[in-house]
């Protein structure tokens, strides 16, 4: 696109004297100035051009064309666009503007992402991982296997356990493995599978044989548990005592003493915090001193059942065996247990 430059200066001439060969016009010097009009005639763009797809290519518009006559740019059209502010690009909703690299930098430095906002956010290191209370960092695979390696769960944190194995779950004493349904169903021996799902209260039993004196209400001892999930019994001290734990109001009592062989009566009764009968003081529950008596020459088994006694917190309860074989005889090993039912 070039622009017309006149060639001759036809004014000088005129000042020129008649006769000078330089005020002379020549057919030659019509030729040049007119060609020179046309190649810039022919080269600038024509008006009718302007909206068309390349009117006007190479200028930017700005004073040339009118904004109706210029497309405006979209995902789909090219055209002339307005840049975006700062606070237009944190906002994050224009669709008309475009952002610039210093608006992406600001940013994603100032808009933190959160759980309702997108936006920048901190990759969090192994001690915040472990910690479990950062809102603001991100947790990567690698954070996350370190954790579950190191973070073993107790009873008031979450975290990787370890499966127990049968010998862990018939012992009953770790506190730190899981029991599987394939150990759970195979938990047993002796008294220590009698807890079902939901059972609360206490199951004791002699380990070991215990000598009933002659012609006396005895109270039995209990070494051993098979469970206990409320504190009811303690194997260091009072160890013949259920103790009702605190918010009990309602219980149930089971008992069961095997004697030696040997002849004589054989009783057993309930007792309820010292007590010597079985009648409950407060006169609202009924205690019953059940006895059971055989006289023969094989192992005897008397037994009680209470039925539902209301309590308090504290209360406790023992059981008693009387027998009058002639001499002391032996409660056999295993052979005694006394168990509380918790029921409300």
């Amino acid at each position: 696109m070039s622009d017309y430059s006149k060639t001759t200066d036809f004014t000088a001439k005129d000042a020129l004297t008649t006769g000078d060969p330089l005020k002379l016009i020549k057919g030659s010097y019509f030729d040049t100035e007119f060609d020179a009009i046309v190649t810039a005639v022919a080269s600038k763009e024509d008006t009718a051009n302007k909206s068309s797809a390349g009117g006007y290519a190479g200028l930017d518009g700005s004073a040339l064309v009118n904004d109706a006559e210029l497309a405006t740019a979209s995902v789909t059209v090219r055209g002339p666009v307005e840049l975006a502010t700062n606070a237009e690009t944190n906002t994050g909703t224009d669709t008309t503007r475009a952002i610039t690299a210093a608006g992406l930098a600001q940013m994603t430095n100032l808009l933190q992402a959160t759980a309702t906002q997108r936006g920048a956010i901190e990759i969090a290191i192994d001690a915040e991982a472990n910690t479990g209370t950062a809102t603001d960092r991100a947790i990567t695979p690698a954070n996350l296997a370190q954790m579950t390696n190191l973070l073993q769960a107790t009873a008031t944190q979450r975290g990787a356990v370890e499966l127990a194995i049968q010998a862990e779950v018939d012992a009953g004493t770790d506190t730190e493995r899981v029991i599987t349904c394939e150990t759970l169903k195979a938990y047993g021996g002796g008294f220590a599978n009698l807890a079902g799902p939901g059972v609360r209260g206490a199951l004791v039993y002699n380990n070991s044989a215990v000598s009933v004196a002659n012609n006396t209400f005895q109270t039995v001892l209990f070494d051993s548990e098979s469970f206990d999930t409320d504190t009811v019994h303690d194997t260091g001290s009072n160890t013949g005592r259920l103790t009702v734990p605190a918010g009990v109001t309602k219980i149930r009592l089971y008992a069961q003493c095997q004697f030696a062989t040997g002849l004589g009566h054989r009783e057993i009764k309930v007792r309820k915090n010292g007590g010597a009968g079985g009648i409950d003081e407060n006169r609202d529950t009924y205690i019953p001193d059940l006895t059971f008596s055989q006289h023969s020459n094989f192992r005897q088994h008397v037994s009680v059942f209470t039925g539902t006694i209301t309590c308090t917190a504290a209360d406790y309860f023992e059981i008693q065996v009387f027998q009058d074989h002639g001499s002391a005889i032996d409660l056999e090993a295993d052979g005694a247990w006394f168990e509380m039912e918790i029921l409300a």
